[in-house]
């Protein structure tokens, strides 16, 4: 997550998970920053990657959807092959499907 104290944010998790919730460990990292999702992975079991960018109006798809959605994903796969994590979960967006 960006933020782990985002109570907005975390709402939906809360009311998701019911009791579950206090057995998540959030974790904060960016997905344009390689390095907060390798740290973010230290010492994990499991990973969801749920991410990508949202951008209403985009002046440079690559740049500015495609390019940050590919690269935080596989960062997100090399953070879990390189810390043994017993599985990744990725979800996309329908946003992928649109045009």
């Amino acid at each position: 997550m960006r933020d782990t104290k985002n109570e907005k944010k975390l709402e939906p998790l809360k009311k998701a998970f019911g009791d579950l919730y206090d057995k998540l460990e959030l974790r904060a990292a960016d997905l344009t920053d390689k390095a907060s999702i390798m740290k973010a992975a230290e010492g994990v079991d499991y990973i969801v990657h749920t991410a990508s960018p949202f951008v209403i109006s985009v002046k440079d798809e690559e740049r500015d959807l495609i390019r940050p959605a590919v690269d935080g994903t596989l960062a997100a796969m090399e953070a879990a092959l390189q810390n043994k994590v017993k599985r990744i979960v990725i979800t996309s967006s329908t946003v992928s499907v649109s045009n």
